[in-house]
């Protein structure tokens, strides 16, 4: 544990995460100087009247801030690769993350509880809903924390008395933390994030580091099938779909969601829990909000909120999910970083999409490759999701499916993927 009394400490980030961490260390009492970093410009005015008794460094003042500091709370938002904080990190300051300070305090006050992390390009938030959904089906009492809007940080409390912890991991997250989950799970690997971490490699590594302080007893699952896992660890086990279950026998729609669902069952299998009751919760598990969120059929046309979409890949296992019908009008586009469309206009080309809407930063980038790569397809270039919808409303086919799929973040408009589907469904129920 790092001792943060008599020391300076920074907290680099002021959202909810570094209020969170700010909170934490009064809670706990620690007689520091406090600094906060903060890169954003916030109202400063009324910052500084509500936390008075704290040192700020704003925008042109972070280095000054990092330098003046011994130790410095990183939000996970923060890319680690900045100039300043290699600077910082060179003269000698020490960087941790909140999510190691919960690890701390969970260490110390449930020392016995499994904690089970999983990571992974895309898939992580319904694969880690999924098995917290299942423990506490089987009756334990099991919390689910990370990269799941609330900062671990505000669950402290509620994670005291757990059996169980699952926790998932952006790789934002995991480049940060110091220890590694009791049962880790890494589902996938693709290239992203690449404005963050700068390149791929960079990217693989940060999110495999969720698993390099391993030890004695802690187990890592990975797909058999996923090259770059494969490539990049050893001493794992792997998830495979043995279990007996095929897509009519579940609730979530989509090949994809099998080999989620069988990674959730690998974790119970390697807890030595109940794999058939496991399988009967597994199968109704309907899955998460906009995610392959159906809304309704309206002028027989079904709508389907995807807006938890931020990659290529995860468009195309949503494209996928749809293949039992006859056309679908794909909305696509948002926040630009760097990726590759190409293989998403690869598998339109061949699919069963014949109109896609394109929006935001990334909009004309598909759209520029889908014309490059695609035939009797109808590409429409649009500004907003507003605008989108409306289009998508008068060029769809009967009987045929409108997929809000963005294959893109939502940063470039929205505050998240939450906002960004909730104002699609706004758009849907206003029809």
């Amino acid at each position: 544990m790092i001792d943060y009394n008599d020391k300076k400490i920074a907290i680099y980030g002021f959202g909810r995460e570094g209020k969170a961490a700010l909170n934490f260390l009064k809670e706990k009492g620690y007689k520091s100087t406090i600094n906060i970093i903060n890169d954003l410009p916030l109202d400063k005015e009324e910052i500084l009247k509500i936390y008075h008794d704290i040192n700020f460094y704003f925008e042109n003042n972070i280095s000054q801030g990092l330098l003046a500091s011994d130790i410095v709370i990183k939000s996970p938002g923060i890319s680690l690769y900045k100039k300043e904080i290699i600077k910082a990190k060179e003269k000698g300051t020490e960087f941790t993350s909140p999510f190691n300070l919960w690890h701390e305090a969970i260490k110390i006050a449930n020392p016995t509880v499994k904690i089970i992390g999983i990571t992974g390009t895309k898939g992580k938030s319904t694969t880690s809903s999924l098995i917290n959904t299942i423990l506490c089906g089987l009756g334990y009492n099991s919390i689910l924390v990370g990269n799941i809007g609330i900062p671990a940080l505000e669950m402290i409390k509620e994670c005291k008395n757990a059996d169980f912890i699952v926790a998932e991991f952006s790789s934002y997250q995991a480049s940060d933390v110091n220890f590694s989950p009791d049962i880790g799970v890494l589902l996938n690997l693709f290239p992203e994030h690449i404005d963050w971490h700068l390149t791929h490699d960079n990217y693989y590594q940060d999110k495999m580091h969720l698993f390099a302080n391993r030890i004695k007893g802690q187990k890592l699952i990975i797909n058999p099938n996923d090259a770059l896992s494969n490539k990049s660890l050893s001493d794992v086990l792997y998830f495979e779909n043995k279990y007996g279950l095929t897509l009519k026998d579940i609730a979530l729609r989509g090949e994809h969601n099998l080999l989620n669902i069988s990674a959730s069952l690998k974790v119970i299998e390697e807890l030595g829990l109940d794999i058939e009751k496991a399988k009967d919760i597994a199968k109704k598990f309907k899955g998460l909000e906009h995610r392959l969120q159906i809304l309704g059929i309206k002028n027989n046309i079904t709508f389907v909120n995807d807006s938890i979409s931020t990659t290529p890949e995860t468009a195309i296992s949503a494209i996928k999910s749809f293949n039992d019908y006859d056309n679908i009008t794909l909305i696509a586009g948002g926040y630009d970083r760097k990726q590759d469309y190409k293989i998403l206009a690869d598998f339109i080309n061949h699919s069963n999409v014949d109109t896609v809407i394109t929006i935001n930063q990334t909009g004309k980038i598909i759209a520029d490759i889908l014309r490059d790569n695609t035939q009797n397809i109808n590409i429409i270039q649009s500004t907003n999701l507003y605008l989108a919808f409306d289009l998508a409303c008068n060029n769809v086919k009967e009987n045929g499916v409108i997929l809000f799929s963005p294959a893109s973040p939502s940063y470039d408009s929205y505050k998240n993927f939450i906002e960004r589907g909730e104002h699609f469904i706004k758009l849907f129920e206003e029809l």
